[in-house]
């Protein structure tokens, strides 16, 4: 896939609703939560041939979605991808580090497969749970044929209601089988 075909399959505000606006999209700077500082990002760490994507934010309550679409020249290669980044996913406390070093720390849960729940386009299908801060979330890393999708969703806790849910955005695994559905299209 093209990095163009990349873009016009990315999700869009249809996918995210209306509490969630698009806003400047950045490719992933630092590395994997569970990886020292001064890795390699993912794209850098693997043979991705370029990195699309989207982000969506709201106001408060605070919540975002990141669509990050890892480009390779075959399946093979999107595979060996999602190992890379289950292999750097693999910790119970790591770090997120943004472009000039400094980090935050990380809750990271323990890799679920998510391939019975996501649309049949994937190839493979994982998740994390993620705490950072009072916000929440989930990791989706998704591969379908020559790419690798990652959808990062936060959500802060002061978005939930008494019982739990967040009634003003889309649940986390409908926006993950929208990316799958919208890059299987090309």
């Amino acid at each position: 896939m093209s990095a163009k075909t990349a873009r016009a399959s990315l999700l869009g505000q249809g996918d995210v609703g209306k509490a969630l606006l698009p806003d400047s999209y950045e490719p992933p700077a630092g590395p994997l939560y569970c990886q020292p500082e001064g890795s390699p990002d993912l794209a850098q760490a693997t043979s991705a041939t370029g990195v699309v994507g989207a982000f969506f934010a709201s106001a408060k309550p605070q919540a975002s979605i990141v669509e990050d679409v890892y480009l390779f020249k075959n399946s093979a290669a999107a595979a060996a991808a999602l190992i890379a980044m289950q292999s750097g996913m693999a910790c119970v406390t790591g770090h997120l580090y943004n472009a000039v070093g400094s980090a935050t720390l990380v809750s990271v849960g323990p890799a679920v497969d998510y391939s019975h729940k996501l649309s049949s386009t994937a190839s493979a299908a994982y998740g994390w749970t993620l705490r950072i801060g009072d916000q929440g979330g989930i990791r989706f890393g998704m591969t379908v044929r020559t790419t690798l999708i990652v959808v990062t969703y936060l959500l802060s806790t002061s978005a939930l209601t008494k019982n739990g849910t967040a009634p003003n955005f889309p649940g986390a695994v409908a926006v993950a089988s929208a990316a799958l559905d919208h890059a299987s299209s090309f």
